[in-house]
């Protein structure tokens, strides 16, 4: 039996509180409980933070991070909001449990669907755009890897290998190589062109729940991964690698790179914020939130803040001290 996400425990959290409600006096009243954030974007312009989750895409000013507006879907789990490069558009990927799932493209300024992508039978967890800006690479736990054109459901090319859900997936900067992650404990490496598993990665021996590429970087590219396994791996894809590793104290979310220094952000389990050096895999600090189970993190754009759920929308926190 495949484990489930972390992720869907706030969803189990909710339905404990409906549970609990209907055995207590009449007099009781329970407040509703938010569920939890599961994806956290700045817009281009640094002016304003998205947060998706269940309830759909509220939109913050940053950096006071004041809520002015939301954007709602039809489809009840959320996992994943993207812009494509050139900013022009927002990708917008979940679905329904076990029956289908979805990427909702539209335009950001016009707010127009371009198109409802759904070859998926199964949540989409994770989208990453090509820099073509009309691309889309998804992955979802029907452990399918698609490419598709966001403009038509006819241009699809498939990526099979995956023996269980696909969570995580990242592009290297020239877009020739792809990189996906998942519940089968691996890391795949893929030809773009060609659609062909160059290499599987095994080090991780529980599942994975998120992947990042390292940006503005000039060497090989790297990139992170947590796991189930309380892991943060450092790896080199391209020739294979595993750089180094870091144990940590409890199970990490979600991973964040800083976008100028090789240095990432990971969310944990216990709602710690682990600051970890992956030249060294050294744990620099860890932040303390009023929070558990986070299961999404930002790095403003320059890179002085993180940004996670808080008790009231979101929160903020110093990345490094100066």
């Amino acid at each position: 039996m495949n484990k489930v996400q972390p992720r869907w425990t706030g969803l189990v959290q909710i339905l404990l509180i409906i549970i609990q409600s209907l055995f207590l006096p009449s007099a009781t009243v329970i407040e509703a409980a938010e569920p939890p954030i599961t994806s956290i974007t700045f817009t281009s312009d640094g002016k304003s933070v998205l947060a998706a989750s269940q309830a759909g895409v509220n939109i913050y000013d940053w950096p006071n991070l004041k809520r002015r507006g939301k954007l709602e879907f039809a489809f009840a789990n959320i996992h994943d909001i993207q812009f494509s490069p050139d900013a022009q558009r927002l990708a917008i990927a979940g679905g329904n449990p076990g029956e289908t799932g979805v990427v909702n493209v539209f335009g950001w300024q016009s707010r127009d669907t371009i198109s409802a992508l759904r070859q998926h039978q199964d949540s989409v967890y994770s989208i990453a755009w090509m820099n073509d800006n009309r691309r889309i690479v998804s992955v979802s736990l029907d452990r399918q890897v698609l490419l598709c054109h966001d403009s038509s459901e006819r241009k699809v090319q498939k990526f099979a290998g995956h023996s269980k859900g696909v969570t995580a997936v990242c592009l290297l900067k020239d877009d020739t190589i792809l990189v996906t992650a998942g519940i089968d404990q691996s890391l795949r490496v893929w030809d773009v062109s060609t659609g062909k598993m160059i290499r599987t990665l095994n080090n991780h021996t529980a599942p994975i729940h998120d992947l990042q590429y390292r940006p503005n970087h000039d060497g090989l590219p790297m990139v992170a991964s947590i796991s189930d396994d309380r892991t943060l791996r450092f790896w080199q894809p391209t020739i294979g690698r595993m750089v180094r590793f870091v144990k940590l104290d409890s199970i990490p979310l979600a991973v964040v790179w800083h976008p100028q220094k090789p240095i990432v952000a990971t969310t944990t389990s216990m709602g710690n914020i682990a600051i970890v050096d992956a030249e060294t895999a050294e744990i620099l600090k860890q932040i303390k939130t009023n929070q558990k189970w986070i299961y999404a993190l930002v790095v403003s754009p320059d890179g002085k803040w993180i940004v996670t759920q808080g008790e009231d929308g979101l929160q903020r926190h110093p990345f490094l001290e100066e």
